[in-house]
């Protein structure tokens, strides 16, 4: 039986959002469907639709095209759930395009059952949230092609740290990640290596002009289909907006709880107004390991 097709918008300046395909999505700043305030958006701009073929997505006339995966599409094309489709400024991502999932190989249900032992069962974790400087200037500035490259290069240099420091990816969110630890102290050994690897893509070579912010908290969270929510959650994400570039910015708690073993290096603390918290927080930028 097939599920629904969802789609995860993320329009700039905006929250992502995720939406239902059913049966069809007409997308644009004048749609019935989804509109978006989007000046490279046109007024009909392109139509999802579930049917016979699974999801598809066509463009309707628009000025600036619909591109799937960064290329170009001139006729009805077919989705699959992880494809991105540009439409003006924005990004759709498939979540689900509506199909039966396949199933799962005894590797993957394996991987899974690890995942969730080592950090996303709830109760207390530590959750990181990255996120690219300037991300809508660059990615004006480079178009969508040169902006995905970017993005999938900066991407993978994540995931590969995630397996290193046994991290659990929760959701990619456009320009960044939400991210999971099963210890506070691998939590902040990642950041660092992370602003490491960018750092040396940026000496290799000029073009990867990616600088991140990265902000870690610890707490107890909700564990709900694969995501984290709670009060500690929302902490973790406005640490991470208070971090400077090429930062890495942690809680009081994960300071106390990651410099206990004497491997890592942080600079003198500063009291930050978070927002939507009324007492001010203690951060800790963190220096790098020992």
């Amino acid at each position: 039986m097939s599920g629904a097709a969802r789609l995860e918008v993320h329009a700039p300046g905006c929250e992502p959002l995720a939406v239902d395909v059913d049966p069809t999505l007409t997308v644009g700043r004048a749609a019935d469907g989804l509109v978006l305030v989007d000046e490279r958006c046109s007024r009909l701009h392109c139509r999802f639709g579930v049917g016979g073929a699974g999801l598809v997505v066509e463009d309707l006339g628009s000025t600036n095209g619909t591109y799937v995966n960064g290329d170009p599409i001139l006729r009805q094309t077919c989705l699959q759930a992880g494809d991105v489709v540009v439409v003006g400024s924005t990004r759709i991502v498939v979540l689900a395009d509506g199909g039966p999932p396949p199933p799962a190989t005894s590797e993957e249900l394996d991987a899974t059952v690890g995942r969730l032992r080592a950090s996303v069962v709830g109760g207390t974790v530590t959750i990181a949230f990255t996120d690219i400087v300037d991300s809508t200037a660059i990615g004006a500035a480079l178009g969508d092609r040169g902006w995905f490259a970017l993005l999938d290069r900066h991407d993978r240099i994540v995931r590969a740290l995630l397996g290193e420091f046994a991290g659990t990816e929760i959701k990619h969110q456009g320009d960044g990640f939400m991210l999971a630890f099963p210890s506070a102290r691998q939590a902040v050994h990642f950041g660092a290596a992370l602003q490491r690897e960018l750092a040396r893509g940026r000496g290799l070579d000029a073009a990867f002009a990616v600088r991140v912010r990265v902000g870690i908290h610890t707490g107890e969270v909700i564990h709900v289909d694969g995501d984290l929510f709670g009060r500690h959650v929302n902490i973790a994400a406005r640490v991470a907006a208070a971090a400077d570039d090429d930062e890495v910015l942690v809680s009081r708690l994960v300071y106390e709880l990651a410099s206990a073993m004497g491997d890592l290096e942080f600079g003198a603390p500063r009291e930050v107004e978070l927002r939507g918290f009324t007492d001010p927080f203690v951060l800790y930028p963190v220096v790098g390991p020992v």
